[in-house]
């Protein structure tokens, strides 16, 4: 992803989706899911800004967003203290996150590859869903399996409806591809040649949410502890796993609701 600034001073980010081939064909398929991504509308989307496509250069421009995303904001210099997200920015990208997806799933659209890196935060920290149905094409131009790095939000000892076919493929989540097993974000069912599903989204969506009420990245076979029903069992056990740089505030919350 890279930085542009016109000559009037707007800045825009631009992301290289590398070779895709210059066939006619490509190009009008592409053209129109861009078109088609467009048209949805809504305050925690991302919008595209336009496109590129040239002989060797494939391009896609988006608003430029200085805080970057959710994964990049719990990276820091090691040696240095752990970046501490409060609660009203967890809260808030939570459910703006929640509003985005639900706008999608209302338009029979699935997002598929939900991920810290495809959420976009604005300078209050508003976040924007991005790379929704565009995932596919830059997967085929840029190739590779993505980097999954854990990731840290607080102190270091803190514990559907059916898919419309534009976004049909949306996302590397769907059939067998082996990056998608890399991911902890994805349904476990996504990675079988099934019909995309909101649900999916749900499963990623309450992935992100673990991740932000807990301030790091659990591990798959937490995961899989959750997703069998032992969290059930106990009943406080996320209380218990709130980062404590906000466990109080959770605690709060929780109280007032």
């Amino acid at each position: 992803m890279y930085k542009a600034v016109l000559a009037d001073g707007t800045a825009l980010a631009v992301r290289r989706i590398g070779e895709t081939g210059g066939a006619v064909e490509k190009l009008r398929d592409f053209e129109a899911q861009v078109r088609t991504i467009a048209k949805l509308r809504h305050p925690n989307l991302l919008s595209i800004r336009g496109f590129y496509w040239g002989a060797d250069e494939k391009l896609l421009i988006y608003d430029y967003l200085p805080n970057g995303s959710l994964a990049n904001i719990s990276y820091r210099k090691m040696g240095t203290s752990p970046f501490h997200l409060p609660w009203e920015n967890r809260l808030r990208i939570a459910r703006g996150v929640a509003r985005g997806l639900a706008y999608l799933h209302e338009k029979k659209c699935v997002h598929g590859n939900v991920k810290p890196s495809n959420i976009l935060l604005r300078h209050d920290m508003e976040p924007l869903v991005g790379d929704f149905a565009i995932e596919r094409l830059v997967a085929g131009g840029g190739g590779g399996t993505p980097s999954f790095s854990a990731r840290h939000f607080g102190n270091a000892g803190s514990g559907g409806p059916a898919a419309s076919p534009c976004l049909s493929c949306g996302g590397a989540a769907g059939g067998g591809d082996s990056s998608a097993a890399a991911s902890p974000y994805h349904a476990p069912e996504s990675l079988k040649n099934l019909k995309p599903s909101s649900k999916w989204d749900v499963y990623s969506f309450g992935v992100l949410l673990l991740e932000l009420l807990a301030g790091r990245v659990f591990s798959a076979a937490e995961l899989c502890q959750w997703s069998g029903g032992f969290a059930a069992e106990e009943g406080h056990r996320v209380l218990r796993m709130v980062d404590p740089a906000i466990r109080g505030d959770v605690v709060g919350t929780t109280r007032t609701s």
